[in-house]
């Protein structure tokens, strides 16, 4: 698959250690441990509301999987399976449109008490296997589940940064992007990395008018990891 944030991130490390004439190993080994920085310049941008969500739609009756009672063989809940790269809700929508709001909860007794004595109707995400010592397949629970003909589910997620996840940004975020990671590596100022998510940010208020993109802050920091950052 390719991932051009990938080779755009890859080409401007690159060319930053060629200038500070950087052995070939060390270039070598930094490139491989670009995954890892990219990682987390993306959920540092995420918690400062700096990149968009990501989105996936489902089917709710085509796509809803049942958990049972290993004993007794009842049906304790119905779930979505989420998308490899889940790391956490933004919102999510139910078309047709119902009257109630779906709350969050932190686990299926609360969901089932609240749903039975108040009539709530909640959501809950679960992030452990569903067996011990199995794959760890994060989930959606809905209680109710709703019992739509057609029904659509739109979901705006966080991602956990995993770089084969990042198609869905363009080439608007690459350079803020990229220099999170210079940043992380020591490869350009604190200051350059500002003025890109400044920048961005800019952008932003420019496309969707005087609202700041998904609500993020006025003022804006770029996180620094290590020591001076050089003067490139």
């Amino acid at each position: 698959m390719s991932q051009p944030l990938l080779e755009y991130i890859n080409f401007r490390v690159r060319s930053k250690l060629n200038m500070v004439s950087a052995a070939q190993p060390i270039i070598d080994q930094i490139l491989t441990d670009i995954p890892i920085h990219v990682k987390a310049a993306v959920i540092s941008m995420q918690r400062l509301n700096m990149l968009p969500p990501k989105e996936v739609q489902y089917n709710l009756e085509r796509e809803a999987e049942a958990h049972y009672n290993t004993h007794t063989q009842e049906e304790l809940y119905r779930f979505l399976s989420l998308p490899v790269d889940f790391q956490s809700i933004k919102h999510f929508e139910i078309y047709p449109q119902i009257e109630k709001t779906f709350m969050p909860v932190a686990n299926e007794h609360e969901a089932r008490r609240r749903y039975i004595q108040n009539g709530d109707y909640t959501y809950l995400v679960r992030m452990n296997s569903i067996v011990p010592d199995g794959p760890v397949k994060p989930r959606l629970i809905l209680t109710p589940w709703p019992e739509l003909t057609d029904g659509v589910l739109i979901l705006n997620y966080n991602t956990d940064g995993s770089v084969d996840g990042l198609d869905y940004l363009d080439e608007r975020y690459w350079e803020a992007v990229s220099d999170q990671v210079l940043l992380e590596l020591n490869l350009v100022s604190p200051d350059k990395a500002e003025r890109s998510l400044g920048q961005l940010n800019s952008q932003n208020i420019n496309m969707n008018g005087n609202a700041r993109v998904n609500n993020g802050p006025a003022r804006l920091r770029a996180k620094f990891f290590g020591g001076k950052g050089m003067p490139f």
